[in-house]
């Protein structure tokens, strides 16, 4: 397998894709990543790990042009730019599949192969809800609408994986069919954690730790609500200690948040949490609040943890992980809505021995999403998958497309490249 991607930074996917590359690595599979951007863009520790369970590229090294032109050439012309046919041709040998997460880089991984006769198939992963739904009420720029034909018309539905069975419908309502993508729970637990689970901590003085750990984007609204959360349980003498672990473009006015209502001694930001020390981190507080793959991550550690729904900016959740029917729950309108300010205050009132079934049934639900498991689908995804249909686009008015959007995403100081994600 070949993964294409931008860098690996502590986020959900990159981390998937490097436990993804070590699970394979246990079955004797190969995985291959050509990273877009340098190495200094990616976190060191992360980077290490990419490296010891598989084989790292840059693909700046693919590109048949000297250094100092390639240093000024913005990364949306890649696709356009002439490459080292040979050392594409080592590096694609005995590649079945090549996987990415966006359009771009599945684009990328088109022109790269298209220098040699062999044709791989490409699959393409829904990571995030609005990947290919940003938009509605907009004209496309034509970047996006190349995007879409790309992943809607040209590669075959059995190349799409979904790891949320809501996608399906939540396609199906703009338009998409995808109901012949692959479905399946993305992986995230390798095996159950030695944490010890056999006790609970009995809670006084109506103190309760909280924590949060992801990049601090606009759609992950709880960390908002949990400062506002911290402000308002003081009037009803609960004390609500909440950490952050992540950094991002909202951290400064998450900040200002927490001094505007003068709860600045009690909302801490950590800062990014290494990824070797997730587990034994969170394991220390007694609630995780957030979504993507580290609730998933929280519950395997024994922490309960209550969904932090995506762009809902109220206080509400469809309660703790454990209760959730399915692999569906970042996204809003699955389920009925409780207020998390209650499930904190039951949390507080609960004796020993049933926080100590709620930590059990945490763990149990977290193995929904094996490492091993997903692993295994992705292997028979690349057994069934097709070769693409060809993409004849012009691909320098593609490109420069992508650059403006790039443009305007640093120019309105959001992040390149999820600009589209601003409706």
């Amino acid at each position: 397998m070949l993964l294409v991607y931008g860098a690996l930074v502590m986020g959900g996917i990159e981390t998937f894709f490097v436990r993804l590359m070590k699970s394979r690595n246990k079955k004797g599979l190969v995985t291959k990543i050509i990273l877009t951007q340098p190495a200094d863009a990616s976190h060191p520790e992360l980077l290490r790990e990419a490296k010891k369970y598989g084989e790292v590229f840059f693909i700046k090294e693919l590109f048949s042009l000297p250094a100092p032109v390639l240093n000024i050439i913005p990364k949306a012309f890649y696709p356009s730019l002439p490459a080292n046919k040979q050392l594409i041709g080592e590096i694609f040998n005995n590649v079945t599949q090549v996987h990415v997460s966006d359009a771009f880089s599945g684009i990328v991984a088109y022109s790269l192969q298209s220098k040699f006769e062999k044709k791989i198939p490409i699959t393409v992963g829904f990571y995030h809800s609005k990947e290919f739904l940003w938009g509605a009420r907009r004209d496309l720029p034509f970047f996006e609408k190349v995007n879409r034909e790309f992943v809607f018309n040209c590669l075959p539905p059995r190349n799409l994986i979904l790891f949320n069975e809501s996608f399906v419908s939540l396609y199906e309502r703009n338009g998409r069919d995808i109901s012949e993508a692959n479905c399946f729970p993305i992986g995230v637990v390798e095996k159950t954690p030695s944490l010890s689970t056999d006790y609970a901590r009995e809670l006084t003085n109506n103190i309760i730790t909280v924590v949060s750990v992801g990049r601090l984007v606009d759609f992950k609204k709880y960390n908002h609500w949990m400062i506002k959360l911290v402000s308002e349980m003081k009037d009803v003498d609960i004390e609500l200690q909440y950490h952050i672990y992540g950094d991002g473009p909202l951290e400064q006015s998450l900040r200002n948040f927490a001094i505007q209502l003068g709860v600045e001694e009690q909302v801490h930001f950590h800062g990014v949490l290494n990824y070797a020390d997730f587990d034994i981190t969170v394991a220390e507080f007694d609630v995780f609040v957030g979504s993507g793959t580290a609730i998933v991550q929280a519950s395997a550690a024994g922490v309960p943890s209550i969904v932090g729904i995506e762009n809902v900016a109220e206080p509400l959740s469809y309660g703790f992980f454990a209760d959730i029917p399915g692999f569906s729950y970042n996204e809003d309108g699955l389920y009925e809505k409780v207020s998390v300010a209650a499930l904190l205050k039951q949390y507080l009132r609960m004796p020993a021995d049933d926080k100590l079934l709620l930590k059990k049934r945490h763990i149990e639900k977290a193995q929904t999403f094996s490492m091993s498991n997903c692993a295994e689908n992705f292997e028979l995804v690349g057994k069934n998958a097709e070769k693409l249909n060809s993409l004849d686009i012009p691909i320098f008015r593609y490109c420069a497309s992508l650059l403006v959007n790039v443009v305007l995403a640093k120019l309105l100081k959001a992040h390149p490249l999820k600009f589209k994600y601003v409706d």
